[in-house]
């Protein structure tokens, strides 16, 4: 959860505002890892590779700003600074936790933190690797 933090830090909207946990607070923009929503074991014979679906979640602004949609274009957009897909998709060498990382869609949804309502979107990541260790 720490090494998908620390690639979506490379966002200029997102240095010094992502966590990899969800905390109680933001300050929006700000990007937090969720724990692990599923896994597979054995996607391969003999233990061959093993996969989970972590989510991330990046809380863009309160749904009534106009800038909110001008963010959200920027991390849905498939390449750019502030593209989530273009930040965490990577394997071979690009993470040393699992073989490879691909953010596989979003969707998005409001929820309050403190009380304050955030448009947020929620990109489930796809982390694979080696099933024995």
């Amino acid at each position: 959860m720490e090494e998908v933090a620390v690639k979506l830090r490379a966002a200029p909207s997102l240095t010094g505002r992502t966590t990899a946990f969800i905390p109680g607070a933001i300050v929006a923009p700000a990007a937090m890892i969720g724990f692990p929503t599923d896994g597979t074991f054995d996607a391969t014979y003999g233990r061959g590779r093993d996969s989970m679906t972590l989510p991330v979640i990046v809380a863009i602004g309160r749904p009534t700003d106009a800038s909110t949609a001008k963010r959200l274009a920027g991390y849905i957009d498939g390449s750019g600074p502030e593209s989530v897909k273009a930040l965490l998709d990577g394997d071979d060498d690009d993470y040393v936790s699992c073989d490879g990382v691909r953010v596989t869609g979003w969707e998005t949804d409001v929820y309050p933190f403190g009380g304050v309502d955030h448009l947020v979107c929620v990109f489930p990541l796809e982390i694979y690797g080696p099933g024995e260790g």
